[in-house]
């Protein structure tokens, strides 16, 4: 599986960096970034334009709304959009969903409903896959994230994640369209995507870039509540950038080895990125299947209460919870952390 999850995204052009086990700079990543925007040269570079006009709405909704319509009521109004495209849009779709079937829908029409009016706008394949290898290598040559490949590196990961190998073989193209398959689009055949480098079909992206917008402007607008609209859009840029930052902070070299429960990762649970996106990343590491990364009590997971609401009402037809895997764990930590404390002891006491 490790070699599986290596072919599958493109190699960037610091990749021999962080094979020799140096962190690439600015230098280094802005010929990456150029690349990966090039649409003269690279045909699935339209897909990145559109992705980084989503990024363009939200910076002049961002202006808009500072110049404009900024109070404590309207900043309340941000918050909370920041959050439901935190945890509704990012984590339970994205995350929960697309890259890790913790949830199954049980009314097909509610994820066709999310899938178009999405406002993150991140293209589907180009999270989860890029997921998957980040899980599979974690920390290794060949993570699309983490510390490893430096701030910029990780930054701009989302476009660098637009580009996969299109040499892959087809068992790992097969594996690739089996593992997208739950989610409600429409497919290229194997020679389709050699040739797009795009899984999906490639129009889809940008009518759902148009449908979408349309659709949020003008429910908006016709609330009589333009001072709302550039929230919601403000709120949605300020988690991308956020997003994006979590690239590299979600891994922490530093981190105490013996406080985790993924050892096979630098995954850390952080305060921050736990409440703004229920993102209890050592947690997920260990039980990333689990729909619940907030195993502890003082561990606030709003995106799982969430998840329980929908489920409640008939929209969701199961979840995982690995909450007494997580227990049975918690037990096998504290016993081997008070082993290590009493060998301690008996050293010092010597």
């Amino acid at each position: 599986m490790s070699t599986l999850s290596r072919n599958l995204l493109r190699k960037r052009k610091y990749a021999a960096l962080i094979e020799s086990g140096q962190r690439p700079r600015l230098r280094e990543v802005i010929p990456e970034w150029l690349d990966t925007v090039n649409i003269f040269r690279h045909r699935v570079a339209f897909a990145t334009w559109i992705w980084l006009a989503q990024h363009f709405l939200g910076l002049v909704a961002a202006v808009f709304f500072c110049l404009h319509y900024l109070n404590w009521s309207t900043a309340i109004w941000w918050l909370s959009f920041a959050l439901i495209h935190a945890h509704f849009f990012h984590t339970f779709w994205y995350h929960r969903y697309c890259s890790h079937r913790a949830v199954r829908f049980r009314r097909p029409w509610f994820a066709k409903l999310i899938y178009w009016l999405n406002p993150l706008m991140i293209k589907e394949e180009t999270y989860a896959l890029p997921h998957f290898v980040h899980h599979k290598i974690s920390d290794t040559p060949g993570d699309p994230y983490g510390p490893r490949n430096g701030y910029w590196g990780s930054f701009s990961a989302t476009e660098s994640a637009n580009f996969f190998n299109r040499e892959m073989s087809e068992k790992e193209a097969s594996f690739c369209f089996n593992f997208l398959s739950r989610i409600p689009s429409q497919w290229n055949d194997l020679a389709s995507f050699r040739r797009s480098g795009s899984f999906e079909k490639e129009w889809r992206y940008p009518v759902r870039f148009c449908l979408c917008n349309l659709f949020w402007t003008s429910f908006f607008l016709l609330l009589g509540r333009p001072d709302l609209l550039c929230a919601f859009y403000a709120a949605a840029l300020t988690f991308l950038l956020i997003m994006r930052d979590f690239n590299f902070r979600g891994h922490d070299e530093k981190a105490e080895h013996d406080a985790k429960l993924d050892t096979k990762s630098l995954a850390v649970n952080q305060w921050f990125y736990g409440l703004l996106a229920s993102e209890w990343h050592d947690n997920h590491h260990r039980f990333s299947s689990s729909a619940k990364c907030g195993f502890d009590r003082k561990e606030i997971d709003l995106n799982f209460a969430l998840t329980r609401l929908l489920y409640k009402i008939g929209l969701l037809e199961s979840y995982v919870d690995s909450s007494r895997g997580y227990e049975r764990e918690i037990v096998k930590v504290k016993a081997a952390r008070k082993r290590q404390a009493d060998s301690t002891k008996l050293k010092a006491s010597e």
